[in-house]
């Protein structure tokens, strides 16, 4: 087992357009030619439940919903759970020949509606939920990180945080 220096990069994009992400894999770049073994994670939007509660990316949307008032839902994001994060982290960090790459760290595309009907659901609400489930116009590979034994929560880990939403709204 070997030990990596990991980069996670924190940005809106997981292409090498962007400038953070450019200048991270000159940083990779750089540190192999060195021969520092050296990685980078690209987490996309990231979600759970932040203390306190209502610092969560959906908390206001699941308030609305618990309150049983209607909520007009039209965006969505790619999406991934913080403790997935951590993970796969802990999974590249002590990976062997992985040096210079990158591994994209996404789940799966979160609509608003999705977060607002599985809280109605949950709460019981009476609340309208308006719009539709949008989808990605494109999808983000993870088959590297999966084939070095990554598995995300999936629709499970979305479940258990909108539920803990749901009992902070209530609380």
């Amino acid at each position: 087992m070997s030990h990596q220096i990991l980069v996670v990069e924190l940005c809106d994009c997981v292409t090498p357009t962007a400038r953070k992400s450019s200048l991270s894999i000159r940083l990779r770049r750089s540190l192999s030619v060195l021969r520092y073994p050296i990685c980078a994670l690209r987490p996309t939007g990231v979600y759970g439940v932040p203390r306190p509660v209502q610092n969560s990316k959906w908390f206001d949307l699941v308030a609305t919903v618990v309150r049983g008032e209607a909520v007009q839902c039209s965006r969505g994001g790619k999406e991934v759970h913080a403790a997935d994060v951590a993970k796969a982290a802990g999974i590249l960090l002590t990976a062997d020949g992985i040096a210079g790459e990158a591994f994209n760290c996404y789940d799966r595309y979160v609509s608003e509606f999705d977060v607002a009907t599985l809280a109605k659901e949950l709460s019981g609400s009476t609340s309208q939920v308006v719009g539709e489930p949008k989808q990605p116009k494109h999808e983000i590979v993870t088959d590297k990180i999966r084939a070095l034994g990554m598995e995300f929560g999936g629709d499970g880990l979305l479940s258990q945080t909108v539920a803990e939403l749901v009992e902070g709204a209530k609380s």
